[in-house]
């Protein structure tokens, strides 16, 4: 969008603008780019690319296996009503509903200290999602609030 603004008041011509956009666009090249980038600095090897196709397809699994248990824990807690009574209780409780999300949010903030933040997501999210709609948060503030609150844990200790 900017190359229009740079065109306009002639900071770029269109061939440089042209040039720019190319290699913008070439930076969701990015591991392609390394692999060229090595082989070029003759560092590239049969024993480096198992390594690094390895450590990818080890992280893969992890976050699918962190995808696959969340998702069997949502559907426990709604096949289960768990979460409708947790809706339940919180809402009978007689307590403030900004009282509640200040509870929910140092769960959080304690969770952020040992845990990362996707796991907690993974976790929390089935159970403190319904019951902030009940209270009447909007769930997207709820949502960011929440991930501040997880990346305020993850920069202290014991995990910083």
């Amino acid at each position: 969008m900017w190359f229009h603004y740079a065109l306009y008041f002639s900071w770029l011509s269109e061939s440089s603008s042209l040039e720019w956009r190319l290699l913008l666009r070439l930076r969701h090249w990015g591991a392609l780019g390394c692999l060229v980038l090595a082989a070029a600095y003759r560092k590239l090897t049969w024993k480096l690319l198992r390594e690094s196709l390895s450590s990818v397809s080890q992280v893969s699994v992890m976050i699918f296996i962190i995808f696959t248990g969340s998702t069997a824990f949502s559907q426990l807690l709604a096949y289960s009503g768990a979460t409708q009574g947790l809706v339940q209780v919180t809402s009978g409780l007689g307590i403030s509903p900004l009282l509640t999300l200040i509870m929910m949010q140092i769960v959080l903030l304690v969770m952020g200290c040992i845990m990362e933040p996707l796991s907690i997501i993974m976790i929390t999210l089935p159970i403190f999602l319904p019951v902030s709609k009940t209270l009447g948060f909007d769930p997207l503030w709820f949502c960011t609030i929440m991930l501040l609150n997880m990346q305020m844990g993850n920069i202290s200790p014991p995990l910083a």
